[in-house]
Order: C-alpha cells, then structure tokens, then sequence
C-alpha cells in the first residue's frame, strides 16, 4: 500500500465525518491515531485507518491497536478503527472486538459496517 493511497483514504474518511456534522482532521504520521474527530470543541472519536486494495482482509499490528486505546482512554474518546478494500465505502470497527491472531489483529471484507451508517445510529442514540 502506498503512502499516497492510505492518505487518500484517510481524507476520504475524514469527508465522511465532515458530512455528518463533526469536526475531523487529519493528524501527523508521528501521532498514536489517524483521525481526530471533534464536536462543539470535544473530542469524540480518535480513529486509526487501514486500506488495501488487493486482498481481502487486512492486518493490523498490536502496537497501533494498544496506541489507539490507550491515547483514547487518555482523551476520554471513543476509539474507531476505520478500513477499506478495493472500491469500497469506509468501514468501522470496534478496536475492543476485532479478531486476534497471532500478534496482529484481521479484519475481513465480510465483516462490514458502514461508517456512514454508524454516524447515523450514534446521532440517532444521543437524542433519545
């Protein structure tokens, strides 16, 4: 995957969050996360994303995993996993639950959730 390509992913979801209403910025290479995602000045979500065009699964180190949680935790935000597969939407999922094998963490084309669809539920839970 090249840099070009993850970062284009990355704007694409960063798009996402914009058209639901958030804020969402785009963080440094350097930073423990790929998305900071705000609302009325707090922050809500931290994402980290992940892009492939070849397979269709996709591998996530531990590492980028225990950063995300734990700078979550330390924002009070709540952590997102966001990926893509060739011509597809983004997709979300929860870092606690994704699964495990070996030291790396799998995500399967199969196991989709629109982040488009996710924005729309979270809004739809917080006004009840």
């Amino acid at each position: 995957m090249s840099y070009r390509t993850g970062r284009s992913f990355e704007y694409r979801a960063r798009d996402v969050f914009r058209e639901h209403g958030y804020q969402c910025d785009r963080k440094a290479a350097s930073s423990p996360y790929d998305l900071l995602v705000q609302e009325d000045g707090k922050t809500l979500f931290l994402a980290e994303c992940k892009k492939t065009g070849k397979k269709d699964y996709i591998y996530v180190s531990e590492p980028d995993i225990e950063k995300l949680l734990r700078e979550s935790k330390r924002q009070n935000a709540i952590p997102l996993l966001l990926y893509g597969f060739y011509r597809t939407p983004v997709f979300i999922a929860d870092p606690h639950k994704i699964q495990k094998t070996g030291k790396m963490f799998k995500l399967e084309k199969g196991d989709n959730r629109e982040l488009s669809d996710f924005l729309k539920a979270f809004k739809q839970g917080r006004r009840k």
